[in-house]
This record gives structure tokens, C-alpha cells and sequence, in this order.
């Protein structure tokens, strides 16, 4: 079963993220912030498989938060969503840095179960 951190500062946006990526199979994992994000993937010791981090977050930016991560999980997948246009916000990612997938908002659940199973390179979550 794959597993999936979601970072959103909105607690109703990141409560619906997780319901729905629950309801699909997958295993969420959640964070209100960057430096939640940071500590909870310091401490996960299972894998995960891919972070939805929002881009505009209260302590930092999603991009910058896309590179922190991968440091610590180099495996990890990322997927950065936006409201802002997706040249605007990979412009920001650092040389040498992996290039997220971006998923500009708003989207519906459709678009975003495509996205994660594009991503993740499977075609459903259950059993995989």
C-alpha cells in the first residue's frame, strides 16, 4: 500500500486531501506546515511514496519545502499545488534540485486521482 504525506495549512483543504486519498487505498499522512512536515518525515521510518504540499504554506514555501524533503527521503515523489501558474512556481526550484509534478488549483477529485496514480505509476491504489 502506498503512502502519501499531505501538507496544507488549510485544515479543510488538508482534511478533504486525506479523506479522499484514504477513500482511494492509499495510506495519508498529514502536516499542517513545513516544519511539521520536516519532523514527521525525519521520523517516519516506513516509506513514503509521495507529498502533495501545497506551495503557499504560513512557514515557508512549497518548493523549498519539495527540496528539504527529498534530502532527507530521496525516494520520496512530489507534487506541488498551486493556485499560482506552474511555470511561476517551478521557476523556483533550485538547480540540481528533483522537478515536482505541479497541479494547479482549483481541481477536481478526478484530475487529482490521475495526478497521484500518474505519479506514482500505477493505475489504482488498492494492492499496489
Amino acid at each position: 500500500m502506498k503512502t502519501i504525506l499531505v501538507v496544507d495549512d488549510e485544515p479543510e483543504i488538508r482534511n478533504l486531501l486525506v479523506r479522499f486519498i484514504t477513500l482511494q487505498g492509499y495510506v495519508a499522512l498529514e502536516a499542517a506546515g513545513a516544519a511539521e512536515a520536516v519532523e514527521l518525515v525525519r521520523m517516519y521510518t516506513e516509506t513514503i511514496d509521495l507529498a502533495i504540499i501545497d506551495q503557499t504554506l504560513d512557514d515557508g514555501h512549497g518548493v523549498e519545502l519539495a527540496a528539504r524533503l527529498s534530502a532527507i527521503k530521496p525516494d520520496i515523489r512530489l507534487l506541488l499545488i498551486s493556485g499560482e501558474l506552474e511555470k511561476d512556481v517551478l521557476a523556483r526550484v533550485p538547480a540540481g534540485r528533483p522537478m515536482p509534478a505541479f497541479l494547479q488549483k482549483p481541481f477536481d477529485r478526478r484530475l487529482l486521482l490521475d495526478r497521484i496514480q500518474e505519479i506514482l505509476g500505477c493505475h489504482k491504489a488498492a494492492g499496489t
